[in-house]
């Protein structure tokens, strides 16, 4: 995979982003520390899996229910500051508030 970002959460780096123009989002290389904080990118991507269940089903009150719970779980995840830092001059580095990750591909915001 061709590394076009670091990504960083506070000062510990998590992993690469790579490019390969597939849908969705882009490919994940993870680092060792990716596994400390795994099981919150894991439970976030199960929350918005259940969340669409439950609007599927018009099921709002659950629907509100799992978007609260995984707001929760994001606000954790970005708290310490979520860092991208370019690996190829033509690209910026920048900061986001949001990030997810799930099964080796990553999305941000």
């Amino acid at each position: 995979m061709r590394r076009r970002y670091k990504i960083y959460r506070g000062d510990q780096l998590l992993g690469f982003v790579g490019f390969d123009d597939q849908s969705p989002c882009e490919p994940f290389e993870p680092t060792e520390a990716f596994i400390g904080v795994e099981a919150l990118f894991e439970k976030e991507n199960e929350l918005a899996k259940l969340a669409a269940e439950a609007d599927a089903a018009r099921d709002l009150a659950r629907f509100d229910q799992l978007i609260d719970e995984m707001n929760q779980v994001m606000d954790e995840i970005v708290a310490p500051g979520v860092r991208f830092e370019a690996m190829e001059s033509i690209l910026g580095s920048f900061e986001c508030d949001q990030l997810s990750i799930f099964d080796g591909r990553v999305c941000w915001r």
